[in-house]
């Protein structure tokens, strides 16, 4: 957990093991909100939960992760308002369910895979607006594997 300057908890990183402990956990994270929707609940304050592994590829250390932003767009909120969405700060005062729900039929499941780590991110200023070529990465062999 990470916190932000007033004690509150501003990130949560649910570490997992690369390869299928990693894929499998994103999977049921998209299914039913697994794991990572029950921290959230715990820490109610937080504003980002994020799943991430780390590996040694071709001698070089790698990493990967999801960013789920747990902040309600107000201007979303405003341009749906006739669906009545379920926003996140409703939801975190309910159970994992309804925050995984927020995060599915307001946010239709949204997500980043930079935002954290990288070395153009100051630290506490999580998320990512502006891409560049610098964000592209090389391919790998593990990546070469999948494709054939």
């Amino acid at each position: 957990m990470v916190k932000d300057n007033s004690g509150k908890s501003l990130l949560i990183i649910e570490c997992k093991t690369a390869g299928n402990e990693f894929d499998n956990e994103w999977k049921k994270t998209l299914i039913n909100g697994g794991q990572i929707f029950s921290y959230a609940k715990q820490a109610g304050s937080t504003q980002f939960i994020a799943l991430y592994t780390s590996d040694l590829v071709d001698e070089k250390i790698t990493f990967n992760y999801y960013l789920i932003t747990l902040k309600d767009n107000e201007k979303l909120l405003e341009e749906i308002a006739e669906k009545e969405p379920l926003s996140y700060e409703k939801a975190k005062l309910l159970d994992k369910e309804d925050i995984y729900q927020a995060w599915k039929e307001t946010y239709n499941q949204d997500f980043a895979t930079k935002g954290i780590f990288e070395d153009d991110i100051p630290a506490y200023e999580i998320g990512k607006t502006k891409y560049s070529l610098a964000d592209l990465t090389t391919i790998n062999s593990n990546d070469i594997q999948g494709i054939i």
